[in-house]
Parts: C-alpha cells; structure tokens; sequence
C-alpha cells in the first residue's frame, strides 16, 4: 500500500479510491475460491459415482454459468 498525501478536498476521492482497489481484490480472491469450490465438489461427484462403465463419472464437469465484476456463478454438471 502506498503513501499519498492530499489536501482536504481530495480526501473522499482518495478514500473511495482505496475501498474499490480493496473491493476489487477481495472479488479475485472471492473468485478464486469459487472456481476451486466448483473443481472440488466436481472431483468429489466423480468418485462417489456408480462405476458402471465409468461413463457417469467421467461426464462431469463445472462450468462458468455467469460472472461479472463482483460476482461469480459456477455450476457443476454431469
């Protein structure tokens, strides 16, 4: 985190300025655990699946259903 000094005027810009560069992270780190909550729960389908053919397990995937800046929507298929 950097340093800047501004005058009165100018602390409510800077002030929202440091809020959207901290939004902005934790939506990535947010992202982040998403995408790896939808690898798991994927991962844990396939091997609790009947093994039949193998088929079944193998079919299932995630996949990115929505996403915008703040937000993201995983969903798990087979």
């Amino acid at each position: 985190m950097s340093t800047k000094k501004v005058s009165i005027e100018e602390m409510a810009d800077a002030i929202n300025e440091g809020l959207q560069e901290y939004a902005d992270l934790a939506a990535e780190d947010m992202k982040a655990a998403v995408k790896k909550t939808a690898t798991v729960v994927r991962k844990e389908i396939s091997v609790n699946a009947p093994v039949d053919t193998g088929a079944h397990a193998k079919s299932w995937t995630a996949r990115k259903t929505s996403e915008d800046s703040q937000s993201l929507q995983m969903t798990v298929y087979g």
